[in-house]
């Protein structure tokens, strides 16, 4: 199903399910249906430390994101598939594929179905 995938300064990725609804702001700070259904599920995945933040999302697939954040790291998550008809999902799972303490990454660019990645730097 189609979805949208955010990623900020809180360290979060969050996975917002989308439907043929719009959406609306809610009072509660997430999103709402314009219709009377209750409020939008999301998936969350943390960044491991609390300081660092997330600077650029690349979807690979429905299921498969890579994550640069601020400190050097790369990461690929994995968002499972809803468990059943009522919406649960599992945890999203994620892999440390990148760690350089010293790289202050700005901006990702996937090519090649996710085999290639560059990144902008800012030390350059």
């Amino acid at each position: 199903s189609p979805a949208m995938i955010s990623g900020g300064e809180d360290g979060a990725v969050k996975l917002w399910p989308l439907e043929a609804d719009v959406y609306v702001p809610s009072s509660l700070g997430g999103a709402a249906r314009s219709s009377s259904k209750s409020t939008v599920s999301k998936m969350v995945w943390q960044v491991p430390q609390a300081e660092d933040w997330i600077r650029e999302v690349a979807l690979l697939s429905h299921s498969e994101a890579f994550v640069t954040t601020n400190f050097g790291r790369i990461f690929s998550i994995r968002t499972p598939p809803p468990s059943s008809e009522s919406g649960d999902c599992e945890a999203v799972t994620s892999c440390l594929l990148f760690e350089e303490s010293k790289v202050n990454f700005t901006s990702m660019g996937v090519g090649d179905n996710g085999t290639r990645l560059w990144c902008g730097c800012a030390d350059g």
